[in-house]
């Protein structure tokens, strides 16, 4: 592989900065959440006693200001024409089951998940004696980087250049263990696959120029398809997973910049000692400038070996993030009952059909969910127009609300007409979800589907996420498509 000279150090010096400054982001900057109770929050317990404006108060001065608690949480009348509803404290005395256990004496509130959210809140109860404890995640939290240790073994067996191959690898190693996400995962898996298959081709044959190697990458352009999906993936993530791996990339590019000056001056060193310069051939013909076929020719390369690897290792991967399950540590003998997800819907997001699934699955004594704020969204807006005598109940698909309309003709005779106020339908979810939620609405709704909820021992469940599984499926076609083009020749 030739890269241009340069006689002075500054090019040698900024890419051991920028090497560097790229571990020290991923080390310092980690995303290590496995998987919490509930998606981009943490759970703070607090002692009951404890007052909810002084605890919000500490939290504020450390820039913590996304919280769900007590305060902020109530169901409010937003119908002009019914001013006064008196089942409103009926719903928020229910909803307080959400931030007070009474019987085991705890204050409960929900941060959201923000980077270095653990020392934010240590410093805020820095020096004070009550007991309070923030979600940690659990989980299988070691197969990341040790299924990428393996992978990257298994492309060095037939790499060309092997301290080219360590160097760009590492980088993306060091990634799987600072991101812990399945996007993160993923778009590490196929940066290490791109950068096994874009090194076979540029660190081949010793008689090709740069423009040849180049050249190479242009006939098979598998290598740069597989680190785009990589890039694609890790955009998947959020703006925090995609910052870690612009900093594994940097590192990366810099660290292959730094192994081909140290591979260079090993090789000067070496001909000092030659009688006679080294003799560097040039190729002629286009069968010597690119006799590689990346989907398996006669010739061979690693692209099969890899593809089946990184099937292996990308399944592996799904099952142990589908297994990994959320814990409240709490380091003393005492039981934290937290308000966690118990049931899900099976279909993602929010219409008719996971409202009416969310009904079927809900179990006596179980506490307010977003189908329950619904319901009373429902009702608010239509209070107005039904009989005090008959509280309207839990709206279904055929729920309609409606109010008679009288005109007067010509003649002086009085006739009524019914006029469809509002319809419970996709629609009336969709617009009440988007407009009145209050921030605890907002965290179930971060759930991305209809989930009912229950007070549970310390953990929680999360499925595994159709969504994930497509994805999944998306990137392996990739390699599958190159297991069967192998099988095709």
């Amino acid at each position: 592989m030739i890269f241009p000279s340069h006689k002075s150090g500054v090019p040698l010096i900024l890419a051991v900065v920028l090497c560097l400054t790229g571990l020290l982001i991923l080390q310092f900057f980690p995303s290590r959440t496995v998987a919490t109770i509930w998606k981009g929050y943490r759970v703070l317990v607090v002692d009951a006693e404890e007052d909810e404006k002084d605890i919000l108060g500490r939290l504020e001065k450390q820039g913590i200001t996304e919280t769900v608690s007590l305060s902020v949480s109530a169901t409010v009348n937003t119908s002009k024409e019914a001013p006064d509803q008196p089942f409103l404290s009926e719903i928020n005395a229910k909803r307080t089951a959400w931030f007070l256990d009474s019987e085991h004496g705890y204050r409960y509130f929900f941060l959201s998940d923000t980077p270095f959210l653990e020392n934010k809140v240590s410093e805020s109860f820095a020096g004070t004696e009550f007991f309070w404890h923030l979600e940690t995640a659990e989980g299988i939290v070691y197969f990341p980087p040790v299924l990428m240790g393996f992978f990257l073994l298994s492309g060095l067996f037939r790499a060309k250049n092997k301290l080219y191959q360590i160097a760009c690898s590492l980088p993306f190693i060091f990634l799987s263990w600072s991101c812990r996400s399945s996007p993160c995962f993923i778009a590490t898996l196929f940066a290490l696959y791109g950068i096994t298959l874009a090194l076979d081709l540029l660190c081949g044959r010793t008689l090709l120029t740069t423009v040849q190697r180049l050249r190479r990458l242009r006939e098979q352009p598998l290598a740069v398809g597989v680190l785009l999906a990589s890039l694609i993936a890790a955009t998947l993530g959020g703006l925090e997973p995609l910052f870690l791996y612009c900093a594994a990339s940097i590192s990366s590019i810099s660290a292959l910049f730094l192994a081909h000056q140290a591979s260079q001056a090993l090789e000067k060193r070496y001909e000092k000692k030659r009688l006679h310069p080294v003799f560097r051939p040039q190729a002629i013909f286009p069968q010597a400038r690119y006799p590689i076929d990346l989907y398996g020719g006669k010739k061979g390369t690693p692209a099969v070996t890899m593809s089946l690897m990184l099937i292996v290792a990308a399944t592996t991967g799904l099952f142990l993030f589908a297994f990994s399950i959320p814990r409240i540590r709490t380091d003393t003998e005492k039981d934290l009952y937290i308000p966690s997800p118990s049931r899900y819907t099976a279909s993602i997001g929010f219409d008719l059909a996971g409202y009416t699934e969310l009904a079927s699955l809900k179990e006596k004594g179980g506490m307010p969910d977003l189908g329950d704020f619904v319901a009373s969204q429902w009702r608010i807006a239509t209070f107005a127009w039904q009989r005090v005598q008959k509280p309207a109940g839990a709206p279904s698909g055929s729920s309609i609300a409606e109010y008679t309309d009288y005109t007067i003709d010509g003649n002086g005779v009085i006739s009524e007409k019914k006029r469809v106020l509002e319809t419970f339908n996709t629609g009336f979810i969709r617009k009440t979800l988007s407009k009145d939620a209050t921030p605890l609405e907002k965290m179930l709704i971060a759930q991305n589907r209809f989930v009912t909820v229950s007070r549970l021992s310390g953990t929680g469940t999360r499925p595994s996420g159709g969504t994930s599984v497509l994805w999944y499926l998306f990137f392996l076609a990739i390699p599958g498509t190159v297991l069967v083009m192998r099988l095709k020749k």
